[in-house]
């Protein structure tokens, strides 16, 4: 799928098929708010969006909005520390091209003068670009107001700097010669194994810039959301035979084999209460009764069908790109995408949980490089991340900001967030975050988090999710193919307070958008798209207080046209107006477009139009090319110029500089007699 987006002179293009490009989705021809670098609040300056409607690469001054955060293209910049990791040494004095250090400031494997440099307000560590860095960076000091400590990976060499958190496995590969070899792997011919140290079975394994993939049975469709369980096999509610509980799976279809250890080391993935899927090591096999035996924390569901998958064990090695690892025994079996050694592969195992640390220092600024490759094991929070700040219930991090970075391939066990980090001002865009299994896209909470401008595609958890986030916003991202169990395009939890959530594209996910405990939000100018995957498009699971408002929105593609819901008793104000709604909705509403109907929206349950609502059910006629998710109006829709004057329900005394008068896309709102309905906004 993809989606495009051409009003105004700034285009969004959905799905996995694209080249990775920082888009700025905005409700303005520039979009909001990406300005000095040095305060990373929601009130800052505009980034100019993309000249060239059809222009999707990233230049600096796309990136930072200005000139002021470009690194100076000179061999020996002022207060800059230069990092060159293939042709560098700690023993150098870092200040020039020629002299730099194979390690930056703040990585524990630094030595020598690298290791003694603390640098302060105003400079830079500038990592040669097209070099692959592996290290982890503990930030050492913290900049100042209007003189940040920028750790930068762009301005210097061809690219990108790539801060990795793997090692090469490149010898020591031996091909099977046999079955045996191999633990039972039906595929034995094409897979080589190795002896590896500190090995643990959430170890994560790369072929080049690619994953593999932990073996599974049933493989899954997609094993980057491999706790998906459309692909698990079913133990039937009620069944006499498969059964499931807390310490024990019976499956006589499938635990056939006739050897007590044929399961030694393997893994199961069950799905259980709380609707997740847990894993848990198989403890015992019993060839008599078809079981193997766990010891699992979580209640067992008893009133519908289950669900399991094994993994990690050769005789489940089955595919191209697929690998077993046995921790006991320190040993590695692969069977590479091709049929050659992995060590002439470029086979890398992680050796890292994070790539940089903010460390509980402020007025920090990391941009400009591909951060990929960390990972964690299971129940190990905080690591597997690309940014985050560790010493975050112990220092107060402020006006930090990760800019203009790639960041990919890690695996999150625990559900960490790719980018988390500062209590206060902290600013996340203009990002691409992609293809990172198990993993949040984008944390945020403190005081006036923003993120904004990112692109945030196929991570295993939430896209972007808000805790306890106050005077937060979350603008001009797209988010799309967040396909995981238990997660959501975008999410604003747990006493989160005073949020906007603007100018989005949200789609194939759970949900778009789900919401709960919270205050005061307002949900302007989005498209939220189902795909027809879900029932809710958008989700309220309660506990709003204060005022809930959406204005000009597009939520569509429910699978049942119940595309909103909001608890009826809801405590907050609720208000929608100038929505376009497939079905839903509810108390003070006015001046809405349905292209759906719920069940419940029907006059047999005393529901009608409210003043200024219609109804119209071709998308054709609504829409400019919905088969091609142009979500703009059509000649001759019924959204425009129906819309009624929303300035009563903006919040801006909360973001005074957020140009509320401009719609997605770039247009001046309104054009016409009236403001079009949904975010769009179409010149007469």
């Amino acid at each position: 799928m993809h989606a495009r987006h051409t009003q105004g002179g700034t285009r969004a293009r959905l799905g996995a098929s694209l080249g990775w490009s920082v888009l700025v989705l905005a409700l303005g021809g520039t979009a909001w708010g990406c300005g000095d670098d040095t305060t990373g609040g929601p009130n800052d300056g505009g980034l100019d969006a993309p000249d060239d409607p059809g222009d999707e690469g990233t230049d600096a001054d796309d990136a930072t909005g200005e000139d002021a955060d470009e690194v100076p293209d000179v061999p020996c910049a002022p207060q800059t520390y230069y990092v060159d990791f293939e042709g560098g040494d700690d023993t150098n004095d870092g200040t020039c091209r020629e002299t730099a250090w194979r390690h930056a400031p703040g990585d524990p494997a630094a030595e020598g003068n690298a290791a003694a440099a603390t640098p302060g307000p105003g400079w830079t560590v500038l990592f040669r670009g097209g070099v692959t860095y592996r290290g982890t960076v503990a930030i050492p000091a913290s900049g100042a107001e209007g003189s940040p400590l920028t750790y930068a990976g762009d301005g210097w060499g061809p690219g990108r700097a790539v801060v990795d958190g793997s090692e090469p496995l490149d010898e020591g590969w031996t091909r099977c010669g046999s079955a045996a070899d191999c633990r039972n792997s039906p595929a034995w011919e094409h897979v080589w194994y190795r002896d590896v140290e500190d090995l643990d079975t959430w170890s994560a394994l790369y072929e080049g810039d690619t994953f593999l993939w932990l073996a599974q049975d049933p493989d899954p469709d997609d094993p980057l959301f491999f706790d998906n369980t459309s692909s698990f096999r079913v133990v039937p509610d009620g069944s006499a035979e498969v059964t499931m509980t807390q310490t024990t799976l019976t499956d006589p279809t499938y635990f056939t084999q006739a050897d007590a250890a044929y399961w030694d080391g393997a893994w199961l993935a069950l799905w259980v209460v709380p609707n997740v899927v847990v894993f848990v090591p198989i403890a015992s096999y019993d060839p008599a009764a078809h079981a193997v035996h766990y010891v699992l924390d979580n209640e067992v569901y008893d009133d519908r069908d289950a669900y399991y998958a094994v993994l990690n064990h050769p005789a489940v090695l089955d595919r191209a790109g697929e690998f077993a690892v046995d921790p006991v025994a320190g040993r590695v079996w692969v069977r590479p995408h091709g049929d050659a050694n992995p060590g002439t592969l470029g086979t890398t195992i992680s050796r890292r949980g994070v790539g940089f640390d903010f460390d509980g220092h402020g007025w920090v600024t990391i941009q400009g490089f591909r951060i990929q490759k960390y990972h964690s094991v299971v129940d190990e929070w905080n690591m597997g991340t690309a940014v985050t700040n560790l010493r975050t219930w112990e220092s107060t991090a402020v006006h930090d900001t990760v800019r203009d970075n790639e960041i990919t391939l890690l695996r999150a066990m625990a559900g960490t967030a790719a980018v988390t980090g500062g209590d206060e001002d902290f600013l996340v865009e203009g990002n691409e975050i992609h293809d990172n299994q198990k993993s949040i896209g984008v944390l945020g909470g403190g005081v006036r988090t923003t993120i904004r401008g990112n692109r945030v595609v196929r991570n295993g958890r939430q896209g972007i999710w808000f805790m306890g986030a106050r005077e937060g916003v979350i603008a001009g991202n797209v988010v799309d193919e967040t396909l995981g169990p238990h997660s959501n395009g975008i999410s604003v939890y747990m006493d989160s307070a005073d949020v906007l959530v603007a100018g989005n594209v949200v789609s194939r996910s759970n949900a778009a958008l789900t919401i709960e405990q919270s205050e005061n939000l307002t949900i302007l100018g989005n498209v939220f798209h189902g795909n027809g995957r879900t029932n809710y498009v958008v989700a309220d699971w309660g506990g709003i207080t204060g005022t809930l408002t959406f204005l000009h929105n597009a939520i569509l593609g429910s699978e049942n046209h119940c595309s909103l819901m909001i608890p009826d008793d809801e405590a907050a104000t609720v208000v929608l107006r100038n929505n376009i709604l497939d079905g839903g909705g509810g108390f003070d509403r006015a001046y809405n477009l349905y292209v759906g109907l719920c069940w419940s929206q029907d006059e047999r349950y005393g529901w009608t139009l409210a003043e200024g609502e219609a109804t119209e059910t071709d998308l054709d006629r609504v829409f400019a090319d919905p088969a091609a998710d142009d979500w703009r109006s059509a000649d001759g829709s019924p959204a425009i110029d129906t819309g009624t004057d929303v300035a009563a329900w903006l919040p801006t005394g909360a973001f005074p500089d957020f140009p509320f008068g401009e719609a997605l896309g770039g247009t001046v709102r309104p054009l016409g007699a009236g403001p079009d309905l949904g975010p769009y906004e179409r010149a007469p």
